[in-house]
């Protein structure tokens, strides 16, 4: 199972995420040499779900970076505004024949109908950080069909999207420098969140004794979020109405089923809506199916394995299945790589590793009562801790 690069590290250290502003993204100077493309739909039941694309290329690469451009419009009009518009630097001609990876050192969306223009960087590189679909720039990306014809240098035939581009005109165009470029600088190895989007309305700890008592849930406001975010919190779960602020702050939102197609997939602080799987181990040792007939200890490494690795490869294609239902996504395949298990019983985590998880988050289940007989009976020593 091909993983996204980086391991999700969880910490409670607080990281400041920074997020700076620049005036101008430099267009090349050079003349930009143009295709326009109509989309050919792969599904024969459906049309696509967008008409056109003008894919850019600069003529002449900086320092052996080239500058590209997409534009994606819902229909095939010369003053039709953009769905949304992807400039990038990269290692290669993102059209020509793939030799070498391609590397990206910038990468910017502008979505025009929202007045937003973002580029996206890690805060350890200083480089490009791309959305973390797997295969992103085979995906994501057009790229020549195999042994297509070209005009002047560009293909008559792509392949993007899950859907077919085929070559309308070719022209050469100066293109002006994206001004207000908001620059959000995020870390992706560290994430640091919470599933939950609601707090408790009391703000105190209620005492459960002599009684157990319940909170009261609210949902969370732009304050808290604005908190949280002071804090070092990095990754949200989202409460009605707050994407559009969030998505321009320098932290990382979980992915729901209404997105802007295609937009919203290129945004780099959009994750994947599977956070973690479940405890995988926990749910095996309590599942009366198995359970009383596990006879090896290799019996339950074996199959803790199996079921992390089946349930991590549904969890992979979970967003896509959801997307399906509403969009046209041809043959392409949108998986979510990265996610961590979430367990108890850590001491099985080599055997959820090799199901293709990727990490391992410990639930502390941290007791009181149970905390402090677990430390007298190992210690000899009847010390009471308490949660202050």
């Amino acid at each position: 199972m091909n993983r996204f690069p980086s391991v999700v590290r969880w910490s409670l250290t607080m990281l400041a995420v920074l997020f700076s502003t620049t005036a101008v993204l430099s267009a090349e100077t050079n003349p930009w040499q143009c295709g326009r493309y109509r989309v050919l739909t792969a599904d024969s039941h459906r049309p696509p779900p967008f008409e056109v694309v003008d894919i850019c290329i600069s003529e002449k690469p900086q320092a052996g970076a080239w500058l590209w451009q997409i534009d994606i419009g819902a229909k095939d009009g010369a003053d039709a505004q953009p769905l949304m518009q992807l400039r990038a630097v990269t290692s290669e001609n993102p059209l020509s024949e793939p030799s070498k990876p391609l590397v990206f050192d910038k990468y910017t969306l502008r979505v025009p109908a929202l007045d937003e223009t973002i580029e996206y960087r890690n805060v350890h590189t200083g480089k490009a950080l791309l959305p973390s679909w797997g295969d992103f720039a085979r995906q994501f990306i057009p790229h020549a069909a195999r042994g297509t014809g070209r005009q002047r240098g560009l293909p008559n035939t792509c392949e993007y999207l899950g859907h077919v581009l085929t070559l309308r005109n070719v022209s050469k165009k100066d293109l002006p420098a994206w001004e207000k470029v908001a620059v959000l600088n995020l870390d992706p190895e560290l994430l640091i969140g919470t599933g939950r989007t609601f707090k408790d309305k009391e703000g105190h700890r209620l005492p459960q004794h002599p009684e157990r008592r319940n909170y009261t849930y609210i949902p969370w406001t732009k304050e808290d979020y604005v908190t949280m975010i002071e804090a070092g919190h990095n990754y949200f779960a989202l409460v009605p109405g707050i994407v559009d602020w969030l998505r321009t702050q320098p932290v990382f939102y979980r992915a729901e089923a209404s997105v802007k197609y295609p937009a919203d997939l290129y945004r780099s602080n959009m994750l994947g809506p599977v956070m973690f799987i479940d405890e995988p181990t926990s749910i095996m040792t309590g599942d009366k199916e198995v359970i009383n007939l596990l006879h090896f200890a290799t019996d339950a490494t074996a199959l803790v394995t199996k079921r992390v690795r089946a349930e991590a490869e549904h969890a992979m294609y979970s967003y896509e299945s959801t997307l399906r239902k509403g969009i046209n996504l041809g043959d392409m395949r949108l998986s979510q790589p990265d996610f961590a298990s979430w367990e108890t019983r850590y001491e099985t985590a080599f055997y959820q590793l090799a199901g293709g998880t990727a990490g391992i988050v410990h639930e502390g289940r941290y007791q009181l009562g149970e905390f402090n007989e677990h430390l007298k009976a190992s210690t000899g020593t009847d010390r009471r801790m308490t949660a202050e």
